[in-house]
């Protein structure tokens, strides 16, 4: 019996030196943790950056420059969780030792998947002249924010500049879902198109390993066209123009009719590109393009069609020249080509028909 009383009355004790102690002791170890946090790319301040502890319940924002301060209580391990929209979320673990302690700058990464706009592919018609030594590192085939992207689609082809290292054979171009890429080196020959813009301008492009409706995709991503009657703007097109670089002149005509109440739609496209001589020197060109689509429409669900075109494109190539080369001869000079009782010749004529 007494020794059940002595225990209690130890019990007792312990609990009242718990009770009035320790909050002693928690206020003695409160201390102070702050820093700032800042753009990775930009290097300024991001305010509202919401801040979360992982063991304590404390929540807050940082203010307009970017710096946060918040009391911290007990000494030891805890990790600070960083929130912001469009930035992917940050954990970073910490120690608290000292009275206080200073994170310094925190720097934050945007999240690319939240920022980036829809893609889509945008082709000029000189970019679809592109012949196919020209065109084994077309890459990825979008105009986003990507400035990279933008600029090595076409613009460094010729330089053999390959996007993240990869060949233009990694990327799937199909035309109504049947795939473009070449048997023997499994690259795209886009001159087999070149000059119907106005029949291949609906494009689905799917980003790298993204999954598409059609493919299984590459690492370049695939693109897809559609031609089907039903899917373009009916009516005639007819666009002439001038151009100072691979050709000078281009006429293009187009006739969509979509399917009528009895099911039938066709198209009709035709275009003729030529130039006695290109910006470069000795570059002559004579391309043209003819495309014909029949479709019938069962229901709404429901169609067959059939399509067929031609692109016949005869061009004088030129080649990339270096620095040194381009301040002797000049932004024109080409040495494809030379004189030939007196007519200007190009040693590297390129003729394409593929139907």
């Amino acid at each position: 019996m007494n020794y059940q009383i002595i225990c209690t009355i130890c019990l007792q004790l312990y609990l009242v030196l718990v009770f009035f102690l320790v909050p002693d002791t928690l206020r003695g170890q409160s201390g102070t943790v702050k820093g700032r946090v800042y753009d990775l790319i930009t290097n300024q301040p991001l305010a509202d950056v919401q801040l979360e502890l992982l063991k304590a319940p404390v929540r807050l924002a940082t203010d307009g420059s970017g710096r946060f301060a918040f009391p911290f209580s007990i000494k030891g391990r805890d990790t600070i969780i960083f929130h912001l929209d469009a930035y992917i979320p940050l954990k970073l673990p910490f120690i608290m030792e000292e009275t206080s302690l200073d994170l310094g700058i925190i720097y934050l990464e945007r999240d690319i998947d939240q920022i980036q706009e829809p893609q889509r592919v945008v082709l000029s018609e000189a970019d679809l002249e592109v012949a196919a030594e020209d065109a084994v590192n077309i890459g990825q085939l979008s105009a986003s924010n990507d400035l990279l992207a933008r600029r090595a689609a076409f613009d460094l082809s010729p330089v053999f500049f390959k996007i993240r290292g990869y060949d233009s054979r990694e990327g799937q171009v199909l035309i109504n879902g049947i795939s473009m890429n070449r048997v023997f080196n499994g690259r795209p020959q886009w001159n087999n198109w070149g000059g119907l813009n106005d029949v291949f301008r609906n494009k689905e492009v799917s980003l790298g390993l993204t999954p598409s409706p059609r493919h299984f995709g590459g690492v370049l991503g695939t693109t897809s066209m559609e031609t089907r009657p039903g899917s373009l703007r009916p009516g005639m097109r007819m666009t002439a123009s001038a151009s100072n670089r691979i050709y000078t002149t281009r006429i293009m005509a187009t006739y969509n009719k979509v399917p009528n109440n009895k099911g039938w739609g066709y198209t009709l496209s035709f275009s003729r590109r030529w130039a006695g001589e290109g910006y470069k020197d000795g570059t002559a060109y004579d391309a043209y393009s003819v495309y014909g689509a029949l479709e019938f429409q069962f229901n709404d669900y429901s169609s067959a069609f059939i399509t067929a075109f031609l692109a016949s494109n005869i061009r004088g190539s030129s080649s990339a020249i270096t620095r040194e080369v381009y301040e002797l001869a000049g932004r024109k000079y080409n040495p494809y080509w030379g004189d030939q009782q007196d007519l200007k010749r190009n040693s590297r004529l390129r003729d394409i028909q593929e139907p």
